[in-house]
């Protein structure tokens, strides 16, 4: 073992094997005496980097200085948390942690799922080829794309708005009224008080109306006016069921029928029938006042006018019959005219004078014009051969006489 010599002073000198320092253990530009005993050189030299906020808050240090004792002020940040939804973030606060903290992101289901009050969005929902996370699952879209739907509607119709996504552009629109109204009615073709709608315009009908009635033929044209009318009832014209063939004289064409009719034949009981007269009637002299007798065709006429308040005329057969038999003399006539005489000094009547004369009498409304009437004169008491007369006062009304019979 060496020893250094250290002059001077008083007792002995220090043991070098003590020495156990290096030049890298002394700082630069220290000299110490080396283990050697040799002067020696310190190489240490203090190249520290740190700043004071790089070392923990409350520890001291050195940095180039040696003699310098520094403090730390880096937080101490400890076990530092956060949880995160899509698209936040956490700043890692400056300072030392302890390797316990953690930042978590937040379950996707937490982040997608259904507000309170809400309900979750299915497949249809969601527009078809699109898709949407809901509750932290992916839907795909099952909702149509309608588009733009488009129609025209008539009135009363209707359009069923498709179930699905509408983009706004479609468009349903109500045709016009001219087009659903295209009609050629003019306010002549509508009845009076009614209204119609035609090519989009309304009109008030104006069109009269015709009441219905029942009408007869006759010897002229008849004109019921119809034209640009409505008929509210029935146009009846009247048949006849004896208009026939048998009943028009033969050669003569009434309403396009041609008569084959050769006139009455009159029976054995006859003493004048519609024309026929094998009685012979004429005239007779017994003639009171002025009246009027011819014999016109199918029936005689006969007018009883005079001055005299018991005018009359009689009509007498050219020959004799034997009334033995028969119970009554029955002659049928028609008031073709009827008088305005009213006194009741005398009667309308019929008289069949034989060897006792009978008589059929009227009272002066008892007999109405246009209507036939039947006399029936009994023969009890003529019981015999004769030639009959028949005296007839018609008070100015004008008969025609159509048949006179025996029964």
């Amino acid at each position: 073992m060496s020893r250094i010599w250290m002059p001077g002073g008083g007792g002995g000198g220090a043991d070098l094997d003590l020495v156990t320092a290096q030049a890298g253990d002394v700082l630069a530009g220290k000299v110490i005496v080396g283990p050697d005993g040799e002067p020696l050189t310190g190489t240490l030299a203090l190249t520290g980097t740190a700043a004071d906020s790089q070392v923990l808050d409350g520890k001291t240090y050195y940095n180039t200085d040696a003699k310098t004792l520094r403090t730390g002020k880096m937080p101490e940040r400890g076990a530092q948390k956060a949880s995160l939804n899509c698209g936040q973030s956490c700043t890692i606060l400056d300072g030392h942690h302890n390797g316990a903290g953690t930042v978590t992101a937040n379950s996707l289901a937490s982040q997608t799922g259904v507000q309170n009050g809400k309900s979750a969005a299915g497949a249809a929902h969601i527009l078809n080829g699109y898709g949407a996370w809901v509750n932290g699952t992916w839907v795909n879209g099952g909702m149509a794309n309608q588009g733009a739907k488009t129609a025209a509607l008539n009135c009363g119709g209707s359009y069923a708005i498709q179930a699905g996504w509408h983009n706004g552009q479609g468009k349903i629109t109500a045709n016009s009224l001219a087009s659903q109204t295209d009609a050629n009615a003019a306010a002549g073709d509508i009845l009076t008080g009614k209204t119609a709608w035609v090519k989009g315009s309304k009109v008030t009908g104006s069109m009269a109306t015709q009441a219905g009635g029942t009408y007869k033929s006759t010897t002229a044209n008849q004109t019921i006016s119809c034209s640009g009318k409505k008929m509210t009832g029935n146009i009846v014209i009247q048949g006849d069921s004896k208009l026939v063939a048998a009943n028009i004289k033969k050669g003569v064409t009434i309403l396009g029928v041609t008569g084959t009719w050769e006139g009455y034949v009159a029976a054995a009981t006859d003493l004048y029938y519609n024309g026929a007269n094998p009685a012979g009637f004429a005239l007779a002299s017994e003639l009171v006042g002025n009246g009027v007798c011819s014999f016109d065709g199918a029936y005689i006429t006969i007018n009883s006018e005079g001055t005299a308040i018991n005018s009359s005329l009689s009509l007498k057969s050219g020959k004799s019959y034997n009334f033995t038999g028969y119970k009554n003399l029955v002659i049928t006539f028609r008031v073709a005219k009827k008088s305005s005489h009213t006194d009741t000094l005398i009667s309308r009547r019929i008289i069949l004078k034989g060897s006792t004369a009978v008589s059929r009498t009227y009272a002066n409304d008892a007999l109405v014009q246009g209507s036939d009437y039947t006399a029936s004169l009994p023969l009890a008491d003529n019981q015999k051969t004769f030639v009959p007369i028949v005296e007839f006062t018609t008070k100015g009304d004008t008969w025609q006489i159509k048949r006179i019979r025996l029964e």
